[in-house]
């Protein structure tokens, strides 16, 4: 499954201008790494000088070489690969909700 908001439109453009701030992070998700959605809206992430993560397969595809960090699921059967870029968004959020609270004071779950 690959995954962006419509990048390729002025729509999807736009929304990654209002939603982007400093030190945001922009996540693309890409079972191939190739998909030129997500290629085309990580390189808009960067020109925009977001933190740029990629979740894909095992080869890392195009995305490998465009972004910060490439989270590359050691598979190429794309059901694994979607199983595993569902446990890392399960481990990314678990571990920014602990950030946030813990910068509030309160007790994580972690």
């Amino acid at each position: 499954m690959d995954l962006a908001i419509g990048i390729e439109s002025q729509a999807g453009r736009e929304i990654l201008r209002v939603v982007q701030g400093p030190g945001d992070v922009a996540i693309g998700i890409s079972t191939s790494g190739n998909s030129p959605n997500v290629v085309k809206a990580m390189a808009t992430a960067r020109k925009m000088e977001l933190h740029t993560v990629a979740l894909t397969g095992a080869s890392g595809g195009g995305l490998k070489g465009r972004v910060d960090h490439c989270i590359c699921v050691p598979s190429n059967e794309t059901p694994r690969i979607q199983e595993g870029h569902m446990l890392i968004g399960h481990i990314i959020s678990e571990l920014v909700e602990a950030a946030m609270f813990e910068k509030h004071g309160q007790a994580s779950g972690l």
